[in-house]
């Protein structure tokens, strides 16, 4: 395994891929965090053919963030702005398949 690929698996495991640097500003810390997917895959060359190869992906969202004071500590979700209009043009989508396979009977 190449080097670049090692220090990734190790931020992996680590989990500074799915937490930030804390931010101070007065009394207040923020930990920013993230949603963190992995997905990958290594091949390689059997009997007399030599061979290799590999791929994958990796797949970070924010998620929140964590903010520490001094009347206790809370973890505040992000929402994802898009997830609502994509949800709405599905809907709109299959009730526009729906209108028009009851229109053809």
């Amino acid at each position: 395994m190449d080097k670049r690929a090692r220090r990734v698996l190790d931020a992996i495991a680590q989990s500074r891929l799915c937490y930030g640097e804390p931010v101070t500003h007065g009394d207040r810390t923020v930990i920013p965090v993230s949603r963190v997917s992995v997905k990958g895959g290594y091949g390689s060359g059997g009997g007399t053919q030599s061979g290799g190869g590999g791929g994958g992906q990796l797949d970070a969202r924010p998620a929140g963030f964590i903010e520490i004071a001094a009347d206790g500590s809370r973890f505040q979700p992000i929402g994802d702005p898009g997830r609502l209009e994509r949800l709405l043009l599905a809907a709109t989508a299959v009730a526009g398949v729906l209108a028009l396979l009851r229109s053809r009977r």
